[in-house]
């Protein structure tokens, strides 16, 4: 375990890549936090998964973790294989609670001197296992927010507009109102394509129109 110097970090429940950074985003500037080499494996389980280690584990990085305002992280981590660095912020109980990629530069600073270890004996179990998505941040907001309305317009049996938005996604007429929300649906579980964009802003308009 070895320590790190002067990084920005932002943690998030959702795992975000530094691209995906906003303004809004409450960015940490750590002055010191501990780092460890894990496998392969063990990396994408840390940054894929909801995880819990042990409590050995946490005494050994407890309140290591300090910022530039004085204060303290009292669980976080990072954790590298030698080719990506992900922060992980625990809860007193070993969950993970928050993930944060690096910025670029500091990343890539990280990895390009770091000397040769043995990967870190890390005791853990995975909580729940996340299946894989390839959304970004900003996709994530619209497919929330379509998954929302088409249930909404489902509960209220709004049928005229649950057909019409059928329509026009797979340019075909369903009476079925289940039918039709679940395909809907299904359609945005791997991924979004320019037809959910589109639904997305006819859903926005019509929202404004309700406030007119």
């Amino acid at each position: 375990m070895t320590n790190v110097y002067d990084l920005f970090l932002n943690f998030q429940e959702d795992f975000l890549e530094f691209f995906e950074w906003n303004k809004q985003d409450e960015i940490e500037h750590i002055k010191k936090i501990p780092m460890v080499s894990v496998s392969k494996k063990v990396f994408m389980d840390l940054v894929n998964q909801d995880v819990r280690v042990s409590s050995s584990f946490l005494s050994q990085i407890y309140e290591k973790c300090e910022k530039y305002d004085l204060e303290t992280i009292p669980y976080a981590c990072l954790f590298h294989d030698s080719k990506s660095v992900v922060a992980i912020e625990f809860g007193k109980d070993g969950n993970s609670l928050y993930k944060s990629k690096l910025l670029l530069e500091d990343e890539e600073e990280l990895l390009r001197y770091q000397i040769e270890e043995e990967n870190f004996p890390l005791e853990y179990q995975i909580l729940y296992e996340h299946q894989p998505t390839f959304f970004t941040r900003k996709e994530k907001k619209v497919k929330n927010f379509l998954e929302k309305e088409i249930e909404k317009t489902y509960q209220n049996k709004e049928q005229s507009k649950l057909q019409y938005l059928y329509l026009e996604y797979f340019d075909e007429v369903e009476e079925d109102l289940k039918k039709m929300k679940e395909r809907l649906l299904q359609s945005m579980e791997v991924s979004l394509n320019k037809k959910h964009l589109v639904l997305y802003d006819l859903l926005l308009l019509l929202a404004k129109k309700k406030k007119v």
